[in-house]
């Protein structure tokens, strides 16, 4: 790890070795579009060091496009990409499918990294089309009988050491989706983000950003891209990153490994960031109108998987027995949206908020009921609690 590259000190530290960070959630909704020293840091080993030659310390970097194409393809750098393929540009949102860990781990105990709410970010990303590379490789194209079944393996350049073996991380997707033409949802191999080249922890020279996934599929310092009839082997493909029943814990879940589908497209996720005074009145009419209330502005986040909108977000201070409608700020098929609202409340109390996308998918009340053993896909209503002395 001494390789690896300085990080800003406003990140709070999941974990020094390997590097896993998340900004404070006051960070995330300054703007739409998270700026890299407030996104987020997942990574599952050192940070792989590149070099333009071999004897300067570094590997060189390299692309191979292999597997069910009839042109494997070897790229030497990323500028061999750029001069093959149109340079396209999107905004997408990542998040950890850990994200909120820490909350469902009150529950019960989980496995995983301790994250709390910022395991998420908004970037927009510029790069090359995944699919005009394994088109030019010969790939079956959609509606093609042979396109049907395959999937696209993704694998980086990081060694993992994970029970006895080492391999680079890695994923996959299928094939529909990395041939996908929705106009947002295309999966991009990325070199820039936010107009600046990668930081070396976030993939540089070049990773795969896979809108509307979990943030597991987007692989850093993409190695290989291989086409096969089959999902990824990699261990984080076949023994993490799935979801289990409450009732399965490590004692049991040998058995359901292989019967359990890999975690693709994020469910609906809101997350109250900021809690800020408005202006105090006092309530006309309500019957509780000799005690003085507290205006509150709330602002948080919100997400859906698979490209769907945000439709709507619910914050409630008096839980949930009445909701106030937040006003939603650049909704976005394959971003996040940011949102305010304005609430009425009487310290103490606990500020509560939920989300719907556009297909009516909503949050659980509660993470009991969602639990499982790898604290994954944490999406129960986000609640904040404002004391009796509170400043407010």
């Amino acid at each position: 790890y001494e390789t690896d590259p300085l990080r800003p000190e406003s990140l709070v530290v999941a974990s020094a070795e390997p590097f896993n960070a998340e900004p404070p959630v006051e960070a995330l909704v300054e703007t739409v579009v998270t700026p890299v020293r407030h996104f987020f840091v997942r990574n599952h080993s050192p940070v792989p060091h590149f070099s333009p030659v071999e004897a300067a310390g570094g590997a060189r970097y390299s692309l191979t496009v292999d597997g069910a194409v009839e042109r494997p393809t070897l790229f030497h750098a990323v500028g061999d990409l750029v001069a093959r393929f149109p340079v396209v540009t999107t905004v997408a949102a990542l998040q950890c499918a850990g994200n909120r860990r820490t909350e469902m781990a009150e529950v019960r105990p989980v496995r995983g990294l301790p994250w709390k709410a910022g395991a998420v970010g908004n970037a927009q990303w510029r790069g090359v089309r995944l699919r005009d590379v394994l088109l030019a490789a010969g790939v079956p194209a959609v509606g093609d009988a042979a396109s049907a079944e395959l999937h696209v393996a993704l694998e980086g350049w990081d060694g993992i050491k994970e029970h006895g073996f080492q391999q680079g991380y890695g994923s996959s997707i299928p094939l529909a989706k990395a041939l996908s033409t929705e106009v947002g949802g295309e999966v991009i191999l990325a070199f820039e983000m936010n107009g600046e080249p990668l930081t070396p922890d976030h993939g540089a020279p070049l990773r795969v950003v896979v809108p509307g996934y979990i943030g597991a599929r987007s692989v850093k310092w993409v190695k290989r891209i291989t086409v096969q009839p089959e999902v990824s082997s990699n261990f984080y493909m076949q023994r993490d990153y799935k979801l289990f029943p409450a009732n399965i814990g490590w004692d049991e879940v040998g058995q359901y490994w292989d019967r359990a589908s890999p975690i693709q497209e994020m469910n609906v996720q809101c997350v109250i960031c900021r809690v800020d005074p408005a202006a105090r009145t006092q309530i006309l009419g309500d019957p509780r109108a000799s005690r003085s209330r507290t205006p509150v502005r709330v602002c948080g986040y919100a997400l859906a998987g698979g490209g769907r909108l945000i439709e709507r977000v619910d914050v409630s201070s008096d839980h949930g027995q009445t909701w106030t409608y937040a006003t939603l700020v650049q909704k976005h098929r394959f971003g996040w949206c940011l949102w305010m609202a304005t609430v009425d409340a009487e310290p103490p109390c606990q500020l509560v908020a939920r989300a719907f996308d556009e297909s009516s998918n909503t949050q659980p009340e509660h993470m009991a009921s969602i639990w499982n053993l790898r604290g994954v896909l944490g999406n129960a209503w986000h609640r904040v609690t404002l004391p009796a002395t509170s400043s407010l």
